[in-house]
């Protein structure tokens, strides 16, 4: 099984230990026992809504709390029948398990080269692309005052690109060009519609709903370099 550079082997030796004889002589593979093996991958591998360490624009490191949608997640009992077809069949080959969920890098820092980053304090964003910074972008996040804080700490991966859209909200409809749903209703989207200056203390009491307004110049570069599943890390 490969995972990036880390690979984990299923030879003979393992398999042996998974056998169990019956009471007419004969062996049988123990799939309680592949199942938990398995299980056991999953533990060290999967990364999906657990805390990641992240290094910031400026170099810093930070811890990100659980929580999120971003990472890589095992589907045990797919990966388990697929292990113990292949045993049963001879398989020898280099394989991946089969995934629920799926992030854009395999190795240990999952984040990869291209993703978002938002602080929430500094009201400012940045996109990388392929480890390039390529936006660098005063905000606007949640208003506070109202209790519309942006969720932060965590990592969170694009949920879909859409151009034209109308967001709707209590009291709201307002049309965007450029909407990136990290989220639920939360995402990236231009704002020029109805603002002129962004970043500083706005956020405070005249934030938004939520979601992170962008200057459209700068939502558009965003929507352009990123895809669905790409990483959000807000702090």
């Amino acid at each position: 099984y490969t995972f990036g550079s880390r690979t984990e082997v299923v030879d003979r030796t393992l398999i042996k230990g998974w056998l169990v004889r019956g009471d007419d002589g004969t062996y049988s593979l123990d799939t309680d026992q592949v199942a938990a093996y398995v299980k056991e991958l999953a533990m060290k591998y999967d990364t999906f809504g657990l805390s990641h360490q992240f290094t910031k624009h400026d170099g810093s490191t930070i811890t990100l709390k659980a929580g999120g949608d971003y990472g890589w997640c095992i589907n045990k009992t797919a990966t388990s029948d697929a292990l113990v077809q292949a045993i049963n069949d001879g398989v020898a080959e280099s394989r991946e398990p089969v995934y629920l969920y799926t992030a854009k890098s395999r190795e240990e820092n999952d984040i990869g080269g291209t993703y978002v980053e938002i602080s929430i304090q500094e009201q400012r964003m940045w996109c990388f692309k392929d480890g390039s910074l390529i936006v660098d972008t005063p905000v606007v996040t949640g208003n506070v005052s109202k209790g519309y804080d942006t969720p932060a700490g965590c990592v969170w991966a694009i949920d879909a690109k859409k151009q034209d859209a109308i967001l709707k909200g209590e009291g709201y409809a307002s049309p965007v060009t450029f909407w990136l749903p990290f989220n639920g209703n939360v995402g990236i989207h231009d704002a020029d519609r109805w603002r002129s200056e962004y970043g500083g203390d706005i956020y405070l009491t005249g934030g938004s709903h939520g979601c992170v307004n962008t200057p459209y110049e700068n939502a558009e570069k965003i929507f352009n370099a990123v895809e669905i599943g790409t990483p959000v890390i807000v702090y």
